[in-house]
């Protein structure tokens, strides 16, 4: 199934809330062509789904950027129009899109005065050769005029009290700057000129959006000109965080510290089996040595045994005497 996009709001809405809308042509031709009848028109696009759940997915994901939250009306109250809280969900598609085929309105819900889509007006979609109109309602279904966009613009979307040239006055600004002061001022630090920055950001937005805005924290592009104060629980976690990178620190050091006198240790080692090896060698030297001398001999040798017994004349009247 493609779809064409095109713009489309009710037919006497000439301001405002126009947006791009979708045209439904057959699947045998896959061409993106410009659609030129209308200055809001977008090019057809190709709608892939196989059911009525995958078709709702797809044509939300493709327009969900184009779509403000929405606008609701209440005859009774003053002003009428309000903005919703809730930014666009894919529940709220029927109150942003719906088709048109053959002079009949379909939705994909169950809406008054609307047919449901299913999926055999899908496929008898896809098999058709005339095109099926998707149209988008840029703040919803409850503008439905163009008095009521103005109206809804005027009392909504517009700030309040404006300069001659109608951007919003100096005040306004002023006052959002105080706002995000009371509101942030205990967790972020910065210069003036960012607190402007981020005002400016808010006042950009519709008027029931900025109390929103001024609740929640900087956004990404203004967040980094901030310095962040932490609170009392969070200082005392940072200060335990540098102790405990302190301690380790230290337990870094001794490691450290301790490698030098391993490697002497070490060395030692070394030199002490080296000195064993040393002395073992010695010791077999001396052993050796030892083994290879032969043994001592005790008396006069031959010489000595060549001398002839002598008779001992001196002692001869021991012998008598006894």
């Amino acid at each position: 199934m493609d779809l064409e996009a095109d713009s489309e709001t009710p037919t006497d809405l000439t301001a405002g809330p126009a947006e791009p809308s979708a045209t439904v042509t057959p699947p045998s031709d896959p061409t993106i062509r410009p659609h030129t009848n209308n200055n809001n028109t977008l090019e057809e696009w190709t709608l892939n789904a196989v059911n009525v759940d995958a078709a709702r997915t797809a044509i939300w994901n493709k327009f969900r950027d184009r779509l403000e939250r929405r606008a609701i009306f209440d005859e009774s109250a003053n002003p009428p129009f309000t903005i919703s809280d809730s930014d666009p969900a894919i529940e709220d598609i029927d109150s942003y899109l719906y088709f048109e085929k053959d002079s009949r309105k379909h939705c994909f819900g169950p809406k008054p005065g609307f047919s449901t889509v299913s999926n055999v007006i899908l496929t008898n979609w896809s098999k058709s050769l005339t095109p099926v109109t998707l149209l988008m309602l840029k703040h919803g279904d409850a503008i439905r005029t163009t008095a009521h966009f103005q109206q809804y613009d005027k009392t909504v979307l517009q700030p309040i009290i404006t300069d001659r040239a109608g951007a919003p006055a100096e005040v306004l600004h002023t006052e959002i700057i105080a706002q995000l002061h009371e509101q942030h001022g205990s967790q972020y630090r910065a210069g003036l000129i960012t607190w402007r920055l981020w005002a400016n950001e808010i006042q950009k937005l519709p008027v029931p959006q900025q109390a929103n805005a001024i609740r929640e924290p900087p956004p990404s592009q203004i967040i980094q000109l901030f310095d962040w104060i932490p609170a009392a629980a969070e200082e005392r976690l940072q200060e335990l965080r540098s102790t405990m990178n302190l301690a380790r620190e230290v337990l870094g050091s001794c490691h450290a510290n301790l490698e030098p006198i391993k490697l002497c240790a070490q060395d030692l080692m070394r030199r002490v089996e080296s000195f064993e090896l040393v002395l073992a060698a010695l010791q077999r030297a001396v052993d050796g040595l030892q083994g290879s001398l032969g043994p001592i001999e005790v008396g006069g040798g031959a010489a000595f045994n060549s001398i002839p017994n002598m008779p001992d004349i001196d002692h001869e009247y021991l012998l008598a005497d006894s």
